[in-house]
C-alpha cells in the first residue's frame, strides 16, 4: 500500500527540500502493538519536523514485512538532530534509515506515478 501528498513537490517547493530520508521498519507480523507503536513514531516524527519546516513526509509505502516513511528535508543533520530528540520516549523500534540527494524529486514522482499502474 502506498500513501503519499498529493502535489507536494509543487507545495512544498522543490529547491527548498532536496534531500530524501527514507525510514524503514521491518516486522514478522504487523500486530496491533506494533502498528500502534508505528503509528506512534510517524504522527510524533511528522508533527515534530514539519512544526520546524525542516522536513515534510511525503509518502509511506506499506508491505507484507516493512513499512518505509519518506521524508523530503532540508538537511539531513538538522532532520537527524530532530529525529533524535522526538522519538527518545517512544518505545525502539528496528529502524534503518538512508538518505540521499534528490533536488528534481525523482524517487517522490515514481511513487507517485505507481498509483496509476495496473499492479
Amino acid at each position: 500500500m502506498i500513501r503519499f501528498r498529493v502535489n507536494a513537490a509543487e507545495q512544498l517547493g522543490k529547491a527548498h527540500f532536496p534531500n530524501v530520508i527514507a525510514i524503514s521498519c521491518a516486522f514478522e507480523s504487523l500486530s496491533p502493538e506494533i502498528q500502534e507503536t508505528m503509528n506512534n513514531l510517524e504522527d510524533t516524527l511528522t508533527n515534530a519536523v514539519e512544526k520546524q519546516k525542516t522536513a515534510y513526509l511525503t509518502a509511506i509505502v506499506t508491505g507484507p514485512d516493512s513499512r518505509e516513511w519518506q521524508y523530503y528535508s532540508k538537511s539531513h543533520d538538522a532532520f537527524m538532530k530532530i529525529l533524535n530528540e522526538s522519538l527518545s520516549c517512544l518505545p525502539v523500534l528496528p529502524i534503518n534509515i538512508s538518505s540521499f540527494s534528490d533536488p528534481e524529486w525523482e524517487a517522490y514522482s515514481r511513487l507517485a506515478g505507481s498509483k496509476l499502474s495496473s499492479n
